[in-house]
């Protein structure tokens, strides 16, 4: 993460701060999202391991109605 100082002499420094601001936060943004849906996946693949199956009961009736 880079180390922001502040202090400045120029509007157009301080803007050129400020965009540098912004591309790291939206790096560390996708990277953070990138990290919850692998996360998410490896969250899912542990309940897909111990999940009881899932029964079509579309299949079976009580007998005819």
């Amino acid at each position: 993460m880079t180390n922001y100082d502040f202090e400045y002499t120029t509007l157009d420094e301080r803007i050129a701060q400020l965009e540098e601001r912004v591309e790291d936060l939206e790096s560390e943004r996708t990277d953070l999202i990138n990290d919850l849906y692998e996360l998410e996946n490896r969250v899912q693949a542990q309940i897909d391991k111990i999940a009881l199956p899932k029964y079509n009961l579309e299949n079976y009736s009580l007998g005819d109605k």
